[in-house]
């Protein structure tokens, strides 16, 4: 099942629900453009995700938006890791990277 809040779709929605009406095809986008995504388990990402919210920052060290009231997300292995979420090279960060039609034929 999907959650979405961005969507017009139903809540929740099936998978093969999303992709057909939300993520659509790779074949429509230029190919520097295809998606890919990042799958972590959930223990995994429970165990190890971090962010010390710098992202959230300006240039100048002042915060965008006020800071949210609890701690920041630590791991026993970092205080900062969000970078290697998000990046899309193989072999690097936590899970394995599929791209668009390797996800959809993992999970639908």
């Amino acid at each position: 099942m999907v959650y979405d809040l961005d969507t017009t779709l139903s809540f929740p929605c099936t998978l093969a629900n999303y992709a057909s009406e939300a993520l659509r095809e790779d074949t429509l986008l230029k190919s520097q453009y295809h998606r890919f995504f990042r799958v972590v388990s959930g223990e995994e990402f429970l165990c190890s995700f971090a962010s010390d919210r710098s992202h959230m920052k300006k240039a100048d060290g002042s915060w965008m938006e006020p800071s949210p009231a609890y701690a920041c997300i630590q791991s026993q292995e970092s205080t900062n890791n969000l970078n290697t979420f998000i990046c899309m090279e193989h072999n690097t960060g936590h899970g394995w990277i599929l791209n668009l039609t390797e996800f959809l034929n993992h999970f639908c």
